[in-house]
């Protein structure tokens, strides 16, 4: 026979065959076509298949059929792909085994409409993190992550938090809502809002900074510990000048060189000798050669050092704590 010769796995070779001696070779071919039909998307691949968990089940309860977990002997891990029926209880369960038992493509191949829908259990399944990210790419499709409405966002939010932070700085952040969306997301790690933060225009970041400084959050700068300094991040290259003052010299800790590089010399003038003896030795490094290149711009452009006599001052102290002979 022409097409059980094309297949090569056993079980739909022997269902060909069977079909082949009770029914006749015609309802081979009708057999065939509902293959190619149902999986028209894989030219070829006859492994395919939608696990199930009522097959080889035939109980009924109250005239109604249990729910089954497709049992793990009958899924082909790469070839699975999830069938949408009436059945939702079923149908959900039919899903959580593809989760559990199948690979990242036969997740890909659930639709992005269900995976919406169902969100919320999803993100309570304990399962390998890639499993939970893929579930982004499956949403999104060919979209770009640009053009993902925040109507698509609020149905996935709760597994926004697997998303990667460079896809969450490539979203529209011009859009108030998704920007807000993002700000008040309680599951994002440092390093995902990290990446955003990043991507963020100077208007934003102070968006953000105005939701982090409220009293039920982070509260005021002489309020900060070491780790919320730390947790501010690229803010603190929106905090005024005057709060940066304020915030306690002990917290100083969590200023790391990478956000001292970032901040302008006009705020770094506002560091207190205290504030000083507690910032680390590269973001110091950092700091004294900001405070210097800002200090000859100054004289290059002939603008009064009148006003800021304490802060020469304070450069040469630095300078000096850093570069000091030995």
């Amino acid at each position: 026979m022409k097409i059980s010769q094309q297949t090569k796995d056993p079980y739909v070779t022997f269902i060909f065959e069977m079909n082949s001696i009770l029914f006749g070779r015609e309802s081979v071919k009708v057999y065939d076509e509902r293959l190619r039909s149902n999986f028209s998307a894989i030219e070829d691949d006859f492994q395919i298949h939608a696990p199930n968990g009522k097959l080889f089940r035939s109980e009924l309860f109250l005239n109604r059929s249990g729910v089954h977990l497709p049992l793990p002997e009958y899924m082909h891990p790469g070839y699975c792909q999830l069938e949408i029926t009436d059945d939702y209880m079923q149908t959900a369960v039919n899903a959580l085994a593809i989760f559990l038992n199948g690979d990242l493509d036969d997740i890909a191949r659930i639709p992005g409409d269900y995976i919406l829908r169902s969100a919320r259990t999803i993100s309570m399944l304990i399962l390998p993190r890639e499993k939970l990210a893929m579930t982004w790419f499956i949403v999104k499709g060919k979209t770009h992550a640009i053009d993902v409405t925040y109507e698509t966002l609020a149905r996935f939010h709760p597994l926004f938090k697997y998303v990667g932070g460079k896809e969450i700085a490539r979203l529209n952040l011009s859009d108030p809502r998704i920007l807000n969306y993002i700000g008040t997301h309680p599951d994002l790690d440092r390093h995902q809002f990290f990446y955003h933060i990043r991507a963020c225009d100077p208007l934003q970041r102070r968006f953000y900074l105005a939701l982090m400084t409220q009293t039920q959050v982070l509260g005021k700068s002489y309020s900060w510990t070491a780790r919320e300094v730390a947790r501010l991040g690229l803010l603190l290259t929106e905090v005024r000048g005057p709060d940066l003052a304020a915030i306690n010299p002990s917290a100083m800790v969590g200023l790391s060189s990478h956000i001292m590089y970032q901040m302008s010399p006009r705020k770094l003038r506002y560091f207190t000798e205290k504030q000083t003896k507690y910032i680390r030795p590269k973001a110091l490094n950092i700091l004294a050669k900001k405070l210097e290149e800002y200090q000859i711009q100054q004289l290059l452009y002939g603008q009064s050092s009148q006003n800021i006599p304490l802060r020469i001052y304070f450069y040469c102290l630095i300078y000096q704590s850093v570069f000091k002979p030995y």
